[in-house]
């Protein structure tokens, strides 16, 4: 996979000189909301002053700690379960998701504020490659008439297993940093016109009547991911992201 981690689109935080402006500008405004008065109205007054020096925009300054991580992903079709999947972990850590195709391949482009959309990233490609194993081993006892009928209990079975790791994922959810990103996200598609995510429920969900064996695939699905143990860190280090293990 090719993983791109970038400021994201936005023409901030490019330098050495304009990342110090703006972390002296964000300090000023911190302390503008202080409660001394004198020392809030000075903070303000250095802020605007800063801000007009460096032809500095408040968009530049509001958006400036957001970033991007691009990944790919090898696979001709997103399937309902990954959709539900990148959903839960977009909530989870106030990030937004660019879905960009390239060629017969997808991209996914996670945005949020700080190391979040890098850590969400390397989540969700740690439980696909746990999910993968899992419903391999399922189909294999699997019979079926056809492949798309098996194909189709697999996903039911990916559906059932995803829905009960929402339970696992720590949730990290904060309105403000939400309201931040999705006002970059509006702002990136009227300049860029590009498509933000949205999921699909799976057939499955909207049925009247199910089969048994349609039932049975999604009760195992759950079944096999309540034994999941989830631990992933803030910290921004790539390779403390997360630990995934079976407590087993």
């Amino acid at each position: 996979m090719n993983d791109q981690k970038n400021n994201a689109d936005i023409k901030v935080g490019s330098n050495i000189e304009i990342d110090a402006v703006l972390d002296k500008i964000k300090k000023c405004m911190a302390l503008s909301k202080s409660s001394n008065a004198n020392e809030a109205a000075v903070a303000l007054k250095q802020a605007i002053k800063l801000a007009e020096m460096h032809n500095i925009s408040m968009d530049q300054i509001k958006y400036s700690d957001i970033q991007s991580f691009r990944f790919s992903r090898n696979t001709k079709k997103i399937t309902s379960h990954e959709e539900l999947l990148v959903s839960l972990i977009l909530i989870n850590f106030n990030c937004e998701c660019f879905l960009v195709t390239t060629g017969s391949n997808y991209q996914y482009e996670f945005i949020g504020i700080g190391n979040k959309p890098e850590i969400a990233a390397y989540v969700f490609k740690s439980l696909m490659s746990k999910l993968k194993i899992k419903r391999t081993n399922f189909l294999k006892d699997i019979d079926c008439k056809t492949k798309t009928e098996k194909t189709y209990l697999g996903d039911v079975f990916s559906f059932g297993w995803v829905s009960q790791i929402e339970n696992k994922i720590e949730c990290y959810a904060n309105p403000e940093e939400k309201k931040i990103v999705s006002g970059f996200i509006a702002m990136k598609q009227t300049e860029t016109k590009k498509s933000n995510f949205r999921r699909k429920e799976l057939e499955f969900i909207n049925k009247k009547e199910v089969s048994h064996q349609e039932f049975n695939a999604f009760m195992e699905g759950q079944a096999q991911a309540r034994d999941e143990q989830i631990h992933h860190g803030l910290n921004g280090e790539s390779n403390e992201l997360m630990e995934l293990e079976n407590a087993h």
